[in-house]
């Protein structure tokens, strides 16, 4: 999508709701402030149900990840939306621990940090808690950033089963999958698609016009989901290891998160370390802190402004020449905005933690570096165990690192 000309496509407005599906992405100009001096915060949002997809090949990046993705169904039978919303987990917030699939450990090495106990050895700790649903929204509103509040409000609203499902496909959805109004978005999807899929819709169709090519690209969208639903059925059945679930569904699920948001990329950075002068300092002895910590991130594409400066930033340092706290390609230019880490045995969810707690601690020490960076309210954390997706934010206390959560946005087992 880099270098190409984007036009967006019209949105029919139905609706002066305040939970629009589409509300970050109308603004993309602010993905640029994101380290910016003022107080509004442009956070790249987590994974949801319904996200639009500009087409089915956009899910691969081979010239960034070497793990390209076979999306073929399993079977040539496909489970009915109906099955699917009988078979998936409601989505809640709670305090307690969940119980994922047990399957085969991942083939990559692990970190050596896997006890939770190291992360209060370090000289600034990294808490994991589990606040009320409004205790965590009043944490949220306490930063002081309207951008922050905004994306918590709408990413309750998905937890709550509120407007998650895009309306042009309504006719379509309801009855096979049974829901109530309240699931379906009241306005139209906003959606970038590129020139060069209108110029080819306009030679298969001739006679497409804008609201086809919507169309076109939503069912697109369905049909990629549909795809990683069935994968992700199998998977459960069937054990796979960490770096299958990764590149046939983690890693296609987080590209489709962000496939209509040209300014954030998904990458897989399984083999990425943490720089030596990046890693957080601690109390006492600890093993290594180096080594593959986490799965993928999210990274910012800068405009032209922010890019001049993080140059600049970069250019000035005194050890290495990354904004990030890694040397691994893209790091040293874009921001990470979320990172996640995946398992696929709920046993090890306490591992997926600590190599998270030691990820995020190191951002928030190099990233502190950079001039208005201050302001930033929180980072974002998913922990992904097999199917089911938890999301924590990351607050930078003066005495402590706080990842509080969790939020489940459910998973990729079933659409409703």
């Amino acid at each position: 999508m880099d270098g190409e000309r984007l036009r967006r496509s019209p949105r029919k407005h139905g609706s002066t709701s305040s939970r629009s599906d589409t509300e970050p992405q109308t603004e993309p100009e602010s993905a640029g402030n994101v380290f910016g001096e003022t107080d509004t915060q442009q956070t790249p949002r987590p994974p949801r149900r319904g996200l639009a997809l500009c087409t089915a090949p956009n899910l691969s990046y081979p010239h960034r990840d070497p793990e390209d993705s076979d999306f073929a169904p399993r079977s040539t039978k496909t489970p009915s939306y109906t099955e699917k919303i009988s078979n998936s987990r409601r989505p809640t917030f709670t305090s307690g621990s969940r119980t994922g699939s047990s399957v085969t450990s991942r083939t990559r090495s692990t970190s050596p940090i896997k006890k939770m106990d190291d992360l209060s050895k370090l000289e600034k700790p990294v808490k994991w808690e589990s606040p009320e649903p409004f205790e965590l929204k009043e944490m949220v509103e306490e930063t002081g950033s309207a951008e922050a509040l905004r994306l918590f409000n709408a990413i309750w609203d998905i937890a709550q089963d509120e407007g998650f499902l895009p309306r042009e496909l309504k006719e379509l959805l309801k009855g096979e999958l049974m829901v109530k109004e309240s699931k379906f978005a009241t306005e139209d999807r906003a959606m970038v698609i590129p020139d060069k899929q209108l110029e080819d819709a306009s030679k298969i169709l001739p006679s497409s016009d804008d609201s086809t090519n919507h169309l076109m690209v939503l069912c697109n969208e369905l049909t990629t989901i549909r795809q990683i639903v069935n994968t992700t059925k199998e998977f459960v059945s069937n054990n796979r290891s960490e770096a299958t679930w990764n590149d046939h569904i983690h890693g296609p699920t987080l590209r489709l998160a962000v496939s209509n948001i040209p300014e954030v990329e998904a990458e897989n950075i399984t083999t990425s370390a943490i720089e030596r002068t990046c890693i957080p300092p601690a109390r006492g002895d600890l093993e290594t802190l180096g080594g593959k910590m986490i799965d993928y991130a999210f990274l910012l594409r800068p405009d032209k402004a922010l890019e001049t400066r993080i140059t600049n930033f970069v250019a000035e340092l005194p050890d290495m020449q990354s904004f990030n706290q890694s040397t691994h390609g893209p790091l040293c230019k874009e921001p990470t905005g979320v990172l996640i880490e995946t398992k696929v045995e709920s046993k090890r969810q306490g591992e997926g933690k600590t190599q998270l707690g030691i990820w995020l601690a190191s951002w928030f020490g190099r990233v502190a570096k950079f001039e208005g960076s201050k302001k930033l309210p929180f980072l974002p954390v998913l922990l992904v165990v097999c199917e089911n997706w938890e999301l924590y934010f990351a607050f930078n206390k003066e005495d402590r690192f706080e990842a509080a959560g969790w939020l489940d946005e459910g998973g990729v087992s079933g659409l409703g």
